[in-house]
């Protein structure tokens, strides 16, 4: 079991960004954390990720990490991605994150918002407690809001990003800080501070689909 301590260590380098000094402190233990992380890796740096430590995790675990690895595929139109059904996978397993999971699928796959935001509802239902969760959760939420009642959608985005800061989560934030300046507008001197700080993590991070994307 890995002791305490190392695991702290590993969960506060990953929310820095640091991810492979968080390998590197994991070395060979625990396959799901490690699993976890090289999934991660992959999501905002776009470095492979090894099915060989995928697959080294617990079943249902790997299964739900493919299904993630899989929509990124998908979303960024990369090659080589498994033809999985992220959706589904998502809705047959447990726990808020899952359910989150399978909103983003149903936004930015299906392009079915009300399925989606009722998805983002059920995870911050069946994790009431998780601010991490729920960072993700109302950022998505936010963004669906803004057509229809924009005060309401920035004030889940602001939310989103103070979630974030608050937690550590450097790579979320930045992320945070573009949604929120994009919606914000252009015109407004508060979006390009928030664009020069983003961009300046992402950079330092090497956070690829968020430079990318600017």
């Amino acid at each position: 079991m890995l002791p305490d301590a190392t695991y702290s260590i590993v969960r506060h380098l990953e929310r820095a960004g640091q991810w492979d000094l968080a390998l590197g402190q994991l070395g060979e233990s625990d396959p799901n954390l490690r699993a976890e992380l090289v999934a991660e890796r992959f999501f905002w740096q776009g470095i492979p990720a090894d099915p060989a430590v995928i697959n080294a995790a617990d079943p249902d675990r790997a299964l739900l990490l493919r299904a993630r690895i899989s929509y990124n595929h998908r979303l960024f139109k990369l090659e080589g991605g498994e033809n999985l059904d992220e959706a589904a996978i998502f809705a047959a397993a447990p726990g808020g994150w899952a359910a989150f999971w399978h909103g983003v699928v149903q936004d930015n796959v299906h392009g079915d918002t009300e399925k989606a935001n009722a998805s983002y509802a059920r995870a911050l239902e069946l994790a009431p407690d998780d601010r991490f969760l729920e960072s993700y959760a109302v950022r998505h939420l936010g963004a669906n809001a803004m057509e229809t009642d924009p005060a309401r959608g920035l004030a889940l985005l602001r939310r989103s990003l103070n979630l974030r800061a608050a937690l550590g989560a450097r790579p979320q934030t930045a992320a945070a800080q573009l949604a929120l300046a994009h919606f914000v507008g252009d015109d407004d001197p508060e979006a390009k501070e928030l664009r020069e700080i983003a961009l300046a993590t992402a950079a330092e991070l090497r956070l690829k689909w968020l430079l990318a994307n600017e």
